[in-house]
């Protein structure tokens, strides 16, 4: 874990992705979440923990994908909300989302024109960002 979270240090930008598993990120994706622990500590006396400070200079883009509708997906479960959390704490000051709802309707489901183009959009400027 400490190798990757350096290497996430070194980066200027994060891509986190998880499908949605009972209104939440993948078994995996739980278990990257939850051993981001090193990230925060527990001062003696506080009723909870504190995020270790670091400089947000990355941009992120979350992606999650659903067999619901897109909006009940992304409005009504919590995925989007801990890739969110989980990108800010690994340093990320600008998030943007890629939702994907209905994938289960098809086998091999197709990504629609406005989906293509968001995720260009958000290729190219992870492409140019540098950190300051």
């Amino acid at each position: 874990m400490g190798a990757i979270l350096d290497e996430i240090q070194r980066s200027d930008a994060i891509v986190l992705a998880s499908p949605m598993n009972f209104g939440t990120v993948t078994a995996v994706m739980k278990q990257f979440v939850e051993r981001l622990v090193r990230c925060a500590y527990w001062p003696w006396g506080m009723a909870a923990p504190k995020v270790r400070q670091r400089a947000r200079t990355k941009r992120a883009v979350v992606v999650a994908s659903s067999a619901a509708p897109g909006m009940i997906g992304r409005w009504f479960t919590s995925l989007v909300g801990l890739l969110k959390k989980v990108a800010r704490l690994l340093g990320a000051r600008r998030i943007d989302v890629l939702f994907l709802g209905l994938v289960a309707l098809e086998q091999r489901p197709d990504l629609g024109a406005r989906a293509q183009a968001k995720a260009g959009g958000w290729a190219a400027k992870l492409a140019r960002h540098r950190c300051p």
